[in-house]
């Protein structure tokens, strides 16, 4: 058992429904692999993405003592349940709330990290774009960090199905190439890194990524 503060994470943790990382396991480390590729800082503002019952929360709660927490839906997710059933209700450190809304707004305006799991896997090329638009103050004037994770190919497509989780433009698989990834990175002038990735299902494919502001060298400094 991991013991915190809160008490929160359990060893017999499950996922409803199996969504994402079902068993306790496999959620410990797809958490890790999100949260490992940040710069770690004493006090840090976390913005979730897709947080359905808030398992990045949950992870967050037993490694890092000083931390705010904000957890995203889309209003029409299914998931949306999940977060208003979420133990962290009560935490003080975490809220919670829906894309488009005023709570979005202030997270965007307080956080410094950004992490989106297992979204733009469900997300077109376009719909992509659009989201990551919304971070770049994160980026650029705080050098926050974004991590998100994508299905790799060698071609861009996607499969047909799409109401995934109740969301209209939610597509049940997107496969991105990593051209489209560089490409958007130098686009907007972002430090692009790669890192090991993890998934139940599917881990061949998966990637994750970091964005971050190039580091400026000093006058001084040597090439």
């Amino acid at each position: 058992m991991l013991t915190t503060k809160y008490n929160y994470i359990r060893e017999g943790y499950v996922s409803p429904r199996g969504i994402g990382t079902p068993n306790f396991a496999d959620f410990l480390v797809w958490a890790n692999c999100l949260i490992e590729p940040m710069t770690i800082e004493s006090k840090m503002t976390f913005l979730d993405y897709g947080c359905a019952d808030a398992r990045l929360a949950n992870f967050l709660a037993a490694h890092i003592d000083s931390f705010k927490y904000y957890g995203l839906e889309h209003p029409k997710s299914e998931l949306v349940k999940y977060s208003n059933e979420s133990i962290f209700l009560k935490d003080p450190r975490c809220k919670f709330g829906l894309l488009g809304s005023e709570m979005e707004k202030e997270a965007l305006k307080k956080s410094k990290y950004v992490v989106l799991g297992s979204v733009f896997t469900h997300l077109k090329i376009g719909d992509f774009h659009k989201m990551m638009a919304k971070f770049k103050d994160i980026v650029k004037k705080k050098n926050g960090e974004v991590v998100f994770s994508v299905f790799i190919k060698d071609k861009y497509e996607f499969e047909s199905h799409s109401g995934v989780y109740g969301v209209p433009n939610c597509i049940s698989r997107v496969f991105y190439t990593e051209r489209q990834i560089e490409q958007f990175a130098k686009k907007n002038g972002y430090v692009l890194q790669e890192y090991e990735s993890f998934l139940a299902q599917g881990s061949n494919l998966h990637r994750i990524f970091k964005i971050s502001k190039p580091v400026k060298k000093r006058k001084n400094e040597k090439n």
